[in-house]
């Protein structure tokens, strides 16, 4: 008859109850020596559970951020790099463009105009640049290019004008249709001599600006009245050397003085007027003169003038404004400026054209309460101007190679060279490196700041989900000490029940 103890059979089962428990400390043991972590869920990490997992996120947000820092620093420098070039165009047309070399080439261009036009489609190339399938010269709009192609810009497509139809048409309403610049002489008496506008409002020709003389004996006044006029009254005659200046104001905002002098030897001179015998003589002599100026003025200063606002008019499309051209046909009476329309109109730019800053058109946020803003667009001041200047100098033609047309080309070659001497202060190409290398050092700082972060973060986590090998390996080999003394007891137990059966 078999018989137990209930003493044996209660340390039977709780010594059972401890091996498998030493087993499966064993097996965790194991697995930490294997994969270097403490558990496997985050309940097998008690009260450190909720730390660890609110580490974790910080941890994920952190790398986040610094992934948004690297991308932004890809663009940042692709930009950097293209902003650098563009003021190196700049620097280049102007050495390039020198009112002093007019000599055609065997295509009816001067070297300046051939070189500028390939200055043109290099900086039209840069302002289409893509970083990582995203043009980043097109404001908000990314996936296309922002510019049209040069040859589009100059010429049209289709029933779309473009810049050269944009200039003639100005140019025509500008000089008039006698080509005086939209200002008519006439003699009320004769012996005075009435400058005025042929008509208010009107954005084109020669606007009058004042009249002054040396004469003490012959007497000017106005500017007055609308249209604006200007008279010189000869009743009183100059004598030879008295000079009558006539200050004109251009559509490009500069200003031009006509000057005459008076003279006893005929003929005159072009910058000259003789006195007559009579003031009548006198005044009609000066109405030859002054139209022949104002001729010669309008042929070469003002067309180039013209040209310059025209390229104003077609390219200034900021703020969603639309290009301006010559109410017309017919242009050389026209009194106005009308928008033009996508059917009827090159709109040069196609990128996002909002009212907000272009910085504002592009945003990333590199920390929990900053934002970096780093949007560019092509039709900025700075890069538009340049386009503009480019695209106007090589638009104009000077093929015939006649005196008028030198003196047209240094009249724009002058002013080409002021205004891209101008590379300073708010709205220019430099402003926006300042203003974007501003925002990327912001990203910068805040880079460094993350990145210790993110150390601290993997380090702490490391320290609570991670298992001491050392003493592990101590643990495991204690584990297994007893273990080994678990199977023994159990061996002995079971050798003692054997005698009670035997018995």
């Amino acid at each position: 008859m078999v018989t137990s103890t209930p003493i044996a059979g209660t340390f039977a089962t709780q010594l059972i109850r401890d091996t498998r428990t030493l087993r499966s400390n064993i097996e965790n043991v194991e697995r930490q020596l294997g994969t270097g972590q403490r558990a496997e869920t985050y309940g097998g990490l008690g009260r450190d559970a909720n730390l660890v997992v609110n580490f974790q996120q910080r941890l994920s947000t952190t790398n986040s951020y610094l992934e948004t820092i690297n991308l932004l620093t890809t663009r940042f420098n692709v930009i950097d790099t293209t902003l650098e070039r563009i003021s190196g165009i700049g620097q280049d047309a102007q050495g390039v463009i020198d009112a002093n070399e007019f000599t055609l080439l065997s295509d009816g261009r001067t070297g300046a105009q051939r070189t500028s036009e390939n200055l043109l489609a290099e900086l039209v190339g840069l302002l289409n640049s893509e970083v990582g399938g995203r043009y980043v010269f097109g404001g908000s709009a990314t996936d296309a290019p922002p510019v049209r192609d040069v040859d589009t810009i100059l010429d049209g497509t289709g029933n779309q004008a473009g810049l050269r139809q944009i200039i003639t048409e100005r140019q025509q309403a500008d000089l008039g249709a006698d080509g005086k610049g939209r200002l008519t002489v006439t003699s009320p008496t004769p012996e005075v001599v009435q400058i005025a506008e042929d008509a208010s409002p009107s954005p084109f020709g020669f606007k009058i600006n004042s009249i002054s003389t040396s004469s003490p004996t012959s007497t000017v006044s106005g500017p007055t009245g609308i249209p604006s006029a200007i008279s010189v009254d000869f009743t009183n005659q100059p004598v030879s050397g008295n000079i009558v200046r006539v200050r004109l104001d251009l559509p490009d905002g500069t200003t031009e003085t006509i000057a005459l002098e008076a003279t006893i030897a005929a003929p005159a001179p072009d910058d000259g007027f003789l006195i007559g015998a009579t003031p009548a003589d006198t005044a009609t002599n000066f109405t030859t003169a002054l139209n022949a100026a104002l001729q010669e003025t309008a042929s070469t200063k003002l067309a180039s003038a013209s040209a310059l606002q025209a390229g104003e008019d077609f390219f200034n499309t900021a703020n969603g404004a639309a290009p301006q051209r010559v109410s017309g046909p017919p242009f050389n009476t026209a009194t106005a400026l009308v928008d033009g329309t996508d059917a009827n109109t090159v709109f040069w730019y196609k990128g996002e054209n909002g009212t907000g800053s272009a910085r504002d058109s592009v945003s990333v946020r590199v920390d929990d309460n900053v934002v970096v803003d780093y949007g560019t667009r092509a039709n900025e001041e700075g890069f538009r101007e340049l386009v503009q200047d480019l695209a106007v100098f090589v638009s104009q033609d000077f093929s015939a190679g006649s005196a008028t047309d030198q003196s047209r080309y240094d009249a724009l070659a002058l002013r080409l060279d002021n205004r891209l001497a101008d590379d300073q202060g708010e709205g220019t190409v430099t402003q926006v490196r300042i203003e974007l290398a501003a925002a990327f050092k912001t990203a910068d700082v805040l880079k460094a700041r993350h990145t210790s972060v993110q150390g601290t973060l993997l380090t702490t986590l490391e320290e609570k989900k991670g298992v001491d090998l050392q003493e592990a390996a101590v643990t495991l080999l204690s584990l297994q000490t007893r273990l080994q003394a678990s199977f023994q007891a159990s061996a002995t137990l079971l050798e003692l029940r054997l005698t009670n059966f035997l018995r």
